[in-house]
């Protein structure tokens, strides 16, 4: 399990990279990690999905963690 530190560490590189190599880069980080609900969110960005709807999703999916925990 990612401890928070290193997931910021994460986000903050993924958002260095979109701002410099543009969103398609992230589609590399896909695989290079153990969080699915990162992916899931970094694959709804690589995949032009609108930020309001990412964040719909994002927040159902929490939703459903919540209740299966």
């Amino acid at each position: 399990m990612v401890g928070p530190s290193e997931l910021i560490e994460r986000v903050v590189g993924f958002a260095e990279t979109a701002c410099s190599e543009g969103i398609l880069a992230l589609e590399k980080e896909l695989n290079a990690g153990d969080d699915p609900f990162l992916a899931q969110g970094v694959r709804l960005a690589v995949d032009g999905t609108e930020p309001d709807l990412i964040m719909d999703i994002l927040e159902t999916e929490l939703q459903f963690i919540g209740k299966r925990h």
